[in-house]
């Protein structure tokens, strides 16, 4: 069954940014993971800007994976998540309540760290946790996971409308920061 004209631009959207925090996560893996040069690189040239821009991109994903796994609305305002998908497609074919429902409690589960994030520091900074313990951030197990369970519930709503699973992890991007890597080391030639 074909998804109605009415669900296209909530779905094509979070099509989009699902793509989107995919390619974020390659480029951030490739510049602060996955080649410790760059690290090294970092620390030479600005060490504290570009501890920065990390932790400007830990929280960013941080809060983009909680928005997914947000209610529909709060407070009298729609939000647009992985919950809104899943009551559209209740809407138009009411025997994938079931599947989409497991993996949305699936993803919430999986996001668990994250939500402790942003409701203790991110969000809402919690008087006794600002003041005495040490802000512990999630793992790049904990991303992927987060990440793989988001592809999951994405790919289930697509398979109710009969539509081809999408490989979101494969995204190509313009750019993975390797001009930045390159012009970073050409100055220190």
């Amino acid at each position: 069954m074909p998804l109605h004209k009415s669900a296209i631009t909530e779905f094509e959207t979070l099509c989009r940014k699902t793509s989107e925090i995919h390619a974020e996560w390659k480029m951030y893996r490739h510049l602060f993971a996955d080649y410790p040069e760059h690290f090294e690189l970092f620390n030479t040239i600005d060490p504290g800007y570009f501890v920065v821009v990390e932790h400007l991109f830990l929280e960013h994903f941080c809060m983009f994976i909680c928005r997914m796994g947000d209610p529909s609305s709060q407070n009298g305002n729609r939000n647009l998540t992985l919950e809104t998908l899943a009551q559209l497609a209740v809407k138009e074919e009411p025997s994938s309540g079931a599947a989409l429902s497991i993996k949305l409690d699936h993803y919430r589960s999986s996001i668990q760290t994250f939500r402790d994030l942003r409701n203790k520091i991110y969000g809402h900074p919690d008087y006794d946790r600002s003041l005495r313990t040490k802000l512990t951030l999630y793992s790049r197990s904990d991303m992927e996971t987060a990440l793989s369970s988001l592809r999951e519930f994405m790919n289930e709503f697509r398979a109710v409308f009969g539509m081809s699973t999408m490989l979101y992890n494969q995204v190509i991007t313009v750019s993975n920061g390797e001009g930045l890597i390159t012009a970073l080391k050409s100055k220190l030639s």
